[in-house]
């Protein structure tokens, strides 16, 4: 052990043993001349807790250590007080100390600020910056020159990693210059890089940067990670739709994983999350707001089908509030993706970004194919268009989708009834099965939850529970069910109502006024529009039977629809101890407008068939009654013993 107490010249190469440990004084440091590199096995030669510069001169490479370990900046002379110049220099100079390739170096900051003007480079060395501690360490680029970086891997660096530091620009950038907090790039500045290379950040901020973090991995997929744990984003840029401003790209990784990514996008960025072509992706909890575009957009490499199918695409557990539109998944291209997941979201004042008009846009052209959509659980509100809309080609698919437990309130609020729910542009591309529950809430914007027709674009349909309030065209939403084998659906029906009386039950009094024996209440809007893609087959089948009294009275049975007297026994006036039935079957033909087929009999005697064409507003509450009237003032001369509908 030896200590450094003096500002010591080193004129040549030197190399210092292993065996040394070097103990360097407030006043010690080694005084490299230029052209020479001072050799050490390792940093831990030199106690962590130096935190001063003890490497100067002229050198440009004062020292090389031949395995990696924990490192300070300021053994290199950068720090708080230093010029972003110089910094710059000596940051980079620390980092080209480690040997190429090695996964344990780490470049500890201290609790300060420290200035650059250029980007922070790699050099082929597997590097972690970290910081002193949330809040504690700022990396500040002091220009906005295009080009220049927080953190840039270049050679063939295979692991980038930033923890518990904060990347800034001195100013926002007003220019949508290509700035990049952390920038891993095999596309572009770094070539050299090789398979399962990796990128992390943890307990990060950007403040100022076009982007926080961006990963690339090119055609071959070299990125393998990318981990975003507990990143902080606030964007610059010059606020153009057309700009690249973004959170985080993940582009062409194997798997990209993100928990607790929080974005203020400042109505500059483009989107909170980009990802392009990963094979896998795993992000939750993420809160992104204020951005031109999609708040996250997953979608895949355009014009190159080759590259390997994606697997699973999960973004869920999200709050977006205030974007230009909220979620975009596009699989175009030849892509077949296993499943996307998008559950357990909350959206808030969503713009419905583009043409598509929507909160959540699903893309799927020319063979593109997701086979398992999951929007269970997703709360919405104040949306200006549509909650989420399909839109196919070719002979894209979408196989299955769970869109349960929905509470969605107050969409269309652009323009008032224009937009649903459910928007459904299919083309030529084909959607399979959509199940939906949940409540709806058109507040005094929304028009409907199905865009006319849209229903009808999916191969099978099943509303279960489903509460929908104040929307201008309501709707029924029916269990449905395939009939038999084939690939045709029907509405799942049964008795509405019914009841039955015994021999004391449902008769007339000693009177000859017309008494109601039996009601049923239809509600408004019961007979809907549209099934199983057929319109206007909904309709009721009503049945009553009875007796009367065995006397010569005049006795009138008769069924009544919305006040209409529809039935009554006209050929047997007076029946006498006999027996009677009414069977009706009614459809709706459109929405005031009815026709239907009517019998009844008395005993044995027909009392006539009738084609019915009733004029009934379906909108309204329908009231559907059997009533009895006596020819003479006897008690029970009509006798009701059932009625159902």
């Amino acid at each position: 052990t030896i200590i450094l107490s003096c500002h010591l010249p080193v004129p040549a190469n030197a190399s210092i043993p292993s065996t040394l440990f070097i103990i360097p004084s407030r006043s010690g440091a080694f005084a490299v001349e230029s052209g020479v590199t001072i050799t050490m096995a390792s940093p831990r030669q030199i106690p962590f807790s130096v935190s001063w510069q003890i490497f100067e001169g002229a050198s440009t490479a004062p020292v090389s250590f031949t395995t990696s370990g924990d490192i300070r900046p300021e053994w290199w002379g950068a720090g708080v007080s230093t010029s972003a110049i110089n910094n710059t220099t000596y940051i980079n100079r620390a980092i080209d100390s480690q040997p190429a390739n090695s996964y344990t170096t780490t470049l500890w900051f201290s609790y300060n600020t420290y200035q650059h003007d250029n980007s922070i480079l790699t050099n082929s060395r597997n590097i972690c910056l970290r910081g002193a501690g949330e809040n504690s360490t700022t990396l500040e680029l002091t220009t906005i020159a295009s080009g220049r970086h927080g953190f840039k891997t270049t050679g063939t660096t295979q692991f980038q990693c930033a923890r518990d530091l904060m990347f800034a620009t001195t100013t926002p950038l007003t220019t949508d210059s290509d700035m990049d907090a952390m920038r891993m790039d095999a596309d572009g500045d770094a070539p050299g890089l090789t398979a399962d290379a990796e990128q992390v950040a943890i307990n990060v901020k950007c403040i100022g940067y076009n982007i926080c973090v961006y990963g690339d991995g090119d055609s071959g997929f070299l990125l393998r990670t990318q981990v975003i744990d507990n990143v902080y984003v606030s964007v610059g840029g010059s606020g153009s739709t057309s700009a690249v401003n973004e959170g985080v790209v993940c582009q062409r990784i194997t798997y990209c994983y993100g928990n607790q990514l929080y974005v203020v996008g400042n109505d500059l960025a483009d989107h909170g999350l980009y990802a392009l072509t990963p094979t896998n992706l795993y992000y939750t909890g993420a809160y992104i707001t204020g951005t031109l575009n999609e708040a996250a957009k997953l979608v895949p490499t355009s014009g190159v089908a080759s590259l390997t199918d994606p697997r699973r695409w999960t973004f869920t557990n999200y709050t977006l509030v205030d974007n230009g539109g909220s979620i975009l998944v596009a699989a175009d291209q030849d892509y077949l993706l296993e499943k996307v997941d998008l559950s357990g979201g909350v959206i808030d004042i969503d713009g419905g970004s583009g043409s598509s008009n929507a909160a959540i846009m699903i893309s799927f052209i020319n063979t593109g194919q997701i086979r398992n959509l999951d929007l269970h659980g997703i709360t919405a509100k104040n949306l200006q268009k549509s909650f989420i809309n399909f839109s196919g080609g070719h002979t894209g698919q979408v196989n299955f989708i769970n869109a349960t437990d929905l509470a969605i309130t107050n969409w269309s609020v652009a323009s008032a009834s224009t937009y649903s729910i459910f928007s459904v542009n299919p083309g030529t591309g084909t959607l399979g099965t959509l199940i939906y529950s949940g409540t709806f809430n058109g507040a005094s914007n929304g028009r409907s939850i199905w865009v006319p027709g849209g229903r009808d674009e999916f191969d099978f349909v099943q509303a279960l529970a489903v509460t929908e309030s104040n929307t201008s065209v309501p709707e029924g939403h029916p269990l449905t069910s395939r009939m038999g084998t084939s690939t045709a659906t029907l509405k799942l029906a049964g008795n509405l109502n019914c009841q039955t009386f015994n021999a004391s039950g449902a008769i007339t009094g000693a009177n000859t006024t017309e008494t109601d024996l039996a009601t049923y209440t239809m509600p408004a809007g019961a007979m809907d529009s549209s099934v199983s893609g057929v319109s206007n087959t909904s309709g009721v089948h009503v049945y009553a039977w009875g007796t009367t009294a065995a006397n010569a009275n005049n006795k009138t049975i008769r069924l009544k629809f919305d006040g209409t007297t529809l039935k009554s026994n006209t050929v047997t006036a007076a029946p006498n101890g006999l027996d009677w039935l009414i069977d009706l079957h009614l459809h709706r033909y459109d929405s005031t407008n009815q026709t239907g087929i009517v019998k009844m009999w008395v005993s044995t005697t027909d009392q006539g068939t009738n084609v019915l064409s009733p004029t009934s507003t379906l909108a309204n509450a329908i009231i559907i009654k059997v009533t009895g009237q006596n020819g003479t003032a006897s008690s029970g001369d009509i006798s009701l013993r059932g009625f159902c509908v």
